[in-house]
């Protein structure tokens, strides 16, 4: 049962601390809300992950939703200036100048530190790590006059605490916790999974780890792929000193290994047969920093808001890696919501309760917020679940990638810009 107070414990509470729950925390506190909360499960922030491609329209965002958070990016990035395939051989199939190149290219940065650039703009005290959000209830709050006015309730479980339940309200809920969302689940019912056929293998680890003349020069990226379909393994230095690679296999169902030291064991089977280089990188990984996932997406929600609770990121919308836009479609979401969410928090601010119903306001709000990026999202989802299907027919014959590939689609996503563009300060 939840005690109603006349006030909110916050104005807006996220659940999830990757790059969109980061990003709209950092977005909504810049825009002048105070009263944030962000519940993430992971007890600490590791150094995981792998590489994560940003293209001009996450960069677009990014400038609405930190300038310093960008400069940073710009700062620890390593431009790439050359990307070779090769076959197993080392014989090159493709060696590609990008100074001279037509081709739209992301700038890659490691996952990690983007969530740590983005965790050091939070206010102090909004993040929580090591809660679970177990349930939420829209609720009226009869304490107001407004007898109308809907708050969220939402409860957690502290899992550095054995589990202790802590119950809070909030104007406003957003569920941006991932493909497996909770605030999904409990909102519209469980949702399937498209499974797409492949197993990705990431890791990031410093530069140290391997022998000098292993990785190429800092600009180049290198890929080797044989002619087994669908399997590909590459690495560059990502961040100054830091090396990631990303490594792909078809399976006919996922098979995720629990264990770290047996996740190794089989990276090192699979690619047995490659290059030695690329048997020494995985020999010199640390087990820890060896990430893997099957590769799913699910239908993108044709509903993201429910009353005053959203969806936003992978919990609306998640996407396969084909288009490289999973990240840069949750920063796009973070913005535009920061843009229309932040000024009706404020003027509800300084309302008086007995004006029109605050939530009936919110929520229009927030339904105004997805039903503006729903059409662009749906294209963007399908796109790249087209361009994995055709990367998991690739080999070395038959490369994937085609320069006037989608010219006009790839306009349309990079060339996005902010609905509004906010005086920097």
């Amino acid at each position: 049962c939840i005690n109603i107070m006349s006030d909110c414990d916050y104005d807006v509470i996220i659940v999830g601390g990757g790059i969109a729950g980061m990003a709209c925390g950092v977005a909504l506190a810049r825009r002048g809300i105070k009263r944030i909360k962000i519940y993430e499960k992971a007890r600490s922030l590791e150094q995981l992950g792998a590489a994560l491609g940003l293209f001009p329209n996450g960069f677009a965002a990014l400038q609405e939703i930190s300038p310093a958070v960008k400069e940073r990016i710009h700062e620890s990035a390593v431009p790439l200036s050359t990307m070779q395939m090769k076959n197993l051989d080392g014989s090159m199939i493709r060696d590609t100048d990008l100074t001279s190149s037509s081709r739209v290219l992301p700038t890659y940065l490691v996952w990690y530190l983007l969530q740590e650039y983005l965790r050091d703009e939070l206010p102090e005290g909004v993040l929580s790590l090591g809660h679970m959000v177990e349930s939420f209830s829209v609720i009226h709050d009869s304490n107001t006059e407004n007898k109308n006015r809907k708050i969220v309730g939402v409860r957690t479980l502290n899992r550095s605490e054995e589990n202790a339940a802590e119950t809070k309200t909030c104007k406003v809920l957003i569920g941006a916790d991932g493909i497996r969302s909770v605030v999904r689940t409990l909102l519209f019912g469980k949702r399937q999974m498209k499974y797409h056929g492949k197993m990705m293998f990431r890791a990031v680890m410093s530069l140290n780890q391997i022998d000098a003349g292993v990785c190429s020069s800092a600009g180049t990226s290198t890929a080797y792929q044989g002619e087994e379909k669908g399997k590909l393994f590459a690495f560059r230095e990502t961040a100054k000193g830091i090396l990631t690679f990303t490594a792909m296999c078809l399976f006919d169902e996922p098979d995720l290994i629990k264990q770290e030291k047996d996740r190794k064991e089989r990276l090192k089977k699979l690619f047995s047969g490659y290059p030695k280089d690329v048997g020494h990188i995985i020999e010199r990984t640390p087990p820890s920093s060896l990430y893997e996932n099957a590769v799913h997406d699910i239908e993108v929600e044709e509903k993201w808001s429910d009353g005053p609770v959203l969806l936003i990121g992978d919990a609306a919308h998640a996407m396969t890696p084909g288009m490289g836009q999973g990240a840069n479609q949750g920063l796009e979401d973070a913005c535009e919501l920061a843009i229309l969410l932040a000024p009706a928090l404020l003027f509800v601010e300084g309302r008086e309760q007995t004006e029109k119903s605050s939530t009936e306001d919110i929520s229009n709000v927030l339904e105004r917020f997805w039903r503006g990026r729903i059409d662009r999202v749906k294209e963007i989802h399908a796109a790249s679940r087209a361009r994995t299907e055709s990367v998991n027919k690739s080999s070395n014959k038959n490369i994937a990638y085609s320069e006037k590939d989608k010219l006009s689609l790839n306009d349309r996503v990079y060339q996005w810009k902010p609905t509004s563009t906010m005086a920097q300060s």
